[in-house]
């Protein structure tokens, strides 16, 4: 048994309503169920699967390219890479220590360099709660949530495809949405490339070049990814490029099926079309 929505697309569409900026990550989950496969996959914070409910059926679809014989893996909890003990606590009834690459990361970093993620979470959780309250003031805020973002940054010592910077790339989203509303269109692409990245994602074209957009490994898909990718399809049609803007509507799309479990309400939740 483990907790669940009843409706994965409800409360999806719940989140997308939410206009609040907010550096906490987590989701309530009211109701509970029971399937005997379902219950069988693994944990991992660095998880290569998403479990999504409609009704009574659940639906578990690969969120990263697997090679045969892999264990599937799903998110029982987050780790945020701050407190690990404390997450580790949320494991205990289950029975097991989580040892992904995110949680030895958390218990092997320098004390200091854990210090430094916890200072700048809080410092932009107070701005980004400010922002929520006052949004006249959020252009002039700007410069200095970046400067928060690279002092984070610092506080990573692993590569990002290594280990995913959950915490930064939940900064580079609330930036992005701030750009977004701004119509900063170049500086929102590259915050979302940086965003992909601080994920796990290693992509290509993500840019005003030629090139073509591709990702090249899959990261952790977060709840949040399909308006990134929306976003990058948006900048992608405003600058003109025409097949890079159906290369980041593929992947909107592509995305929203693996959080949601179907895509036949990706036009109607969005209200995008390839066109």
């Amino acid at each position: 048994m483990f907790g669940c929505p009843a409706s994965t697309l409800d409360t999806y569409t719940e989140m997308l309503s939410s206009k609040g900026l907010s550096m906490d990550a987590s989701v309530e989950t009211p109701f509970y169920g029971v399937w005997l496969l379902g219950s069988s996959i693994n944990h991992s914070c660095y998880f290569n699967a998403r479990r999504s409910f409609i009704g009574d059926m659940i639906i578990v679809r690969a969120s990263r390219d697997l090679k045969r014989d892999t264990v599937v893996t799903v998110a029982y909890h987050h780790n945020d890479g701050i407190n690990n003990e404390a997450f580790q606590r949320k494991l205990e009834p289950y029975g097991f220590t989580c040892e992904c690459a995110i949680c030895l990361d958390s218990i092997t970093s320098d004390p200091d360099i854990l210090r430094i993620r916890k200072v700048v979470f809080e410092n932009l959780h107070k701005i980004f709660t400010k922002i929520s309250s006052h949004p006249i003031s959020q252009l002039g805020l700007i410069g200095k949530v970046v400067w928060l973002l690279n002092l984070l940054a610092t506080g990573y010592t692993q590569p990002a495809d290594k280990v995913p910077r959950i915490l930064l790339a939940k900064g580079h989203y609330l930036l992005l949405r701030i750009l977004i509303s701004e119509n900063m269109i170049i500086k929102s692409l590259e915050r979302a490339k940086m965003l992909l990245v601080s994920l796990g994602f290693i992509i290509s074209g993500a840019d005003n070049s030629a090139d073509d957009f591709k990702i090249i490994q899959w990261g952790i898909a977060v709840d949040y990814l399909v308006e990134v990718f929306i976003s990058i399809r948006t900048a992608f049609g405003r600058l003109g490029f025409k097949t890079k803007f159906s290369q980041a509507h593929t992947y909107a799309r592509t995305m929203f099926r693996i959080i949601v479990g179907e895509d036949d309400s990706f036009e109607s939740v969005h209200g995008v079309k390839k066109g």
